[in-house]
């Protein structure tokens, strides 16, 4: 038999020893140390469906691309979503890296939506690290340490574990950002222009919004030499091509020939400057809330501070170049870039650098000590809900099997999920998201069946009244009903 008492004793000695261990060769010292920490505790529930509490929907169209490229067609230029109706699905888009990776991954083990997760969990995490060496190069190592863990414990926590292009994006840009400063001040070494190129071309391609993290090359730029200037410039306007004819000639290309149009891709800079100003209070809160939280970003703002007493020129500069930035691609989001925290992810580095330079600059390193651990504390708390499915959402899990028994894997269904593709994902089918109103209009349900809708999945959570449908039923449980038209 086990004594219980002996293992017990067993796994506290154990503990000790590795407690031990720790303090006496100051692993809490090593950056290396807190990435792989804040790495592991993100695996927790990696496997997931994305039906957390934040983004769910967003996730559902990268997973939906990914799959589309796995079943459908693995042309990259051309990514699909499910939500095109009798169309092709094809989308205008961010180019579809993260997509396409989770594609060549499941070519290899069989698709499964949560390689994507952890494929932007390994990449973020290495940009922690390059993010590190970048402040230990120009600063100290005390400070890069500071930064990244306040990085760590910024909305990045949050987002680093999700199936978005935003930190992915970011994560790459700041690769290509060290190897671009590496080039530019201290070797001429053509390898690491290459890796900027490619870094940085990559990561903008992404998601063009990291473009603000971008803005800080600028200040290297002007101190190297007339050499390295010029071919600097020109690594820079190969990866400015492939972009701008990404976004602004294939992506318009794509929406005005397949016409599915799903994903908002800005308003004018007017108009969008317009939306800004009349929503300045929840602007301000993207700072002072979402980004650092409440503590890191009072610790922010008297790096700021510091900065400006000290006359930092540099740091401030960094800040100066990335806000512009960031206003910028505010300004061409307008009232969606109001809506959503995720445009502040390629600003998180800025805070957590300047809040890192504050707790530098303070004398007593016990208060700096106190002040990380409450940065840290207040932001995984303020995000560790959404590891977790959030409630009543579990049900869609059912919807393939519900329709694997009433229809066929091709048929198009229309679902009541008005503009939310994640139940359409979680279908595994193809067809349309309509509103209530528009599943009671008779007009409209014969125009899709016209078009070839074979079923009408209505989710009972989202239908405000009995759900009746002139409609035959052919299938009904507590949280969906499902029409034959």
């Amino acid at each position: 038999m086990f004594n219980t008492e002996v293992l017990f004793s067993k796994a506290i000695t154990n503990i000790w020893r590795v407690a031990v261990n720790i303090l006496h060769h100051k692993l809490w010292q090593d950056a290396r140390f807190w990435i792989a920490l804040f790495f592991v505790a993100r695996l927790y529930g990696i496997t997931q469906p994305p039906l957390e509490v934040v983004h769910n929907w967003r996730q559902a169209t990268v997973a939906m691309v990914a799959r589309n490229f796995y079943e459908v067609d693995n042309n990259i230029l051309y990514p699909r979503l499910d939500i095109g109706g009798s169309g092709t699905g094809i989308e205008g888009m961010e180019f579809p890296l993260l997509n396409y990776l989770i594609y060549c991954t499941s070519e290899i083990a069989g698709y499964q939506h949560w390689y994507g997760r952890l494929i932007n969990l390994i990449i973020s995490s290495i940009a922690v690290w390059y993010f590190f060496l970048l402040i230990r190069k120009y600063w100290n190592e005390k400070m890069a340490l500071y930064a990244a863990i306040i990085l760590e414990s910024s909305l990045w926590f949050l987002y680093m574990r999700k199936m978005m292009p935003d930190t992915f994006s970011a994560s790459l840009v700041i690769i290509g950002i060290y190897y671009g400063c590496e080039y530019l001040n201290e070797t001429k070494n053509y390898k690491s222009l290459l890796l900027y190129l490619l870094f940085i071309g990559a990561g903008m391609l992404s998601k063009i919004s990291s473009v603000s993290l971008c803005a800080v090359l600028l200040i290297p730029f002007f101190t190297s030499d007339t050499k390295r200037k010029l071919l600097f410039g020109l690594a820079t306007v190969i990866w400015i091509v492939p972009v701008a004819c990404w976004y602004f000639i294939w992506v318009p290309y794509l929406i005005e020939h397949f016409g599915t149009g799903h994903f908002f891709m800005g308003v004018k800079l007017s108009e969008g400057t317009a939306q800004l100003l009349q929503g300045i209070p929840t602007l301000l809160s993207f700072f002072y809330d979402h980004t650092l939280k409440y503590i890191g970003f009072i610790v922010f703002a008297i790096g700021i501070a510091f900065a400006l007493y000290r006359k930092e020129k540099q740091l401030l500069l960094i800040v100066l170049l990335s806000l512009s930035a960031l206003l910028l691609v505010l300004a061409k989001g307008g009232s969606s870039g109001l809506r959503h925290d995720y445009y502040m992810v390629p600003f998180a580095p800025v805070m957590a650098l300047v809040a890192a330079y504050a707790l530098y600059r303070i004398k007593w390193k016990w208060v700096a000590t106190i002040l990380l651990v409450a940065i840290s504390v207040e932001g995984i708390l303020n995000q560790y809900h959404d590891f977790r499915i959030k409630d009543g959402e579990a049900n869609m899990l059912s919807l393939e099997s519900i329709l694997d028994g009433v229809s066929k894997r091709d048929d198009l269904v229309a679902i009541n999920s008005n503009k939310v593709p994640t139940p359409m994902y979680f279908a595994h089918r193809k067809g349309w998201l309509c509103s209530n109103e528009q599943l009671q209009s008779t007009a409209y349900i014969l125009q899709l069946k016209s078009e070839g809708l074979k079923n009408i999945v209505v989710m009972k959570t989202l239908f405000d009244r009995d759900c009746i449908l002139p409609y035959t039923i052919v299938y009904e449980d507590d949280f969906v009903k499902v029409f034959k038209p």
